[in-house]
C-alpha cells in the first residue's frame, strides 16, 4: 500500500507524464534509470504516467480501490472477486463495475 505522502502531486503527475511521452514510450522515473518499483521493491513493467493511463484508471490516489492502481501496481478485490449486478435481459452491469 502507498502513503498518500508518497504519492505524485498533480503537478508531479503531468511532469512525469511529458517526460515519459517524450521518451517515446520508453519506462522512465525520477532518476532516469528506465523502469519504476513498488514500494515493496518489485519493478513495474508498465509506465504508470503513460498518456491514457490518468483518463483510464485515475490520478495517483483517486484510483477505484475495486480495481487496478497502475501507479502501485496492485489490483483491489474487484478484480478477482467483484461482484456486479446484471440485466436479467441483456446481461449487462447496472450495479458496480466489471473489470
Amino acid at each position: 500500500s502507498v502513503l498518500a505522502s508518497e504519492l505524485p502531486s498533480t503537478t508531479q503527475f503531468e511532469q512525469k507524464r511529458k517526460a515519459s511521452t517524450l521518451l517515446s514510450g520508453t519506462k522512465s522515473n525520477d532518476d532516469m534509470t528506465g523502469e519504476y518499483y513498488r514500494t515493496d521493491g518489485v519493478r513495474i513493467d508498465h509506465d504508470p504516467y503513460a498518456p491514457g493511463m490518468a483518463e483510464k484508471y485515475g490520478l495517483p490516489g483517486s484510483t477505484d480501490p475495486e480495481g487496478f492502481d497502475p501507479y502501485a501496481d496492485t489490483v483491489g478485490p474487484g478484480i478477482y472477486g467483484g461482484s456486479v449486478k446484471r440485466d436479467a435481459q441483456t446481461g449487462e452491469v447496472i450495479i458496480g463495475q466489471q473489470y
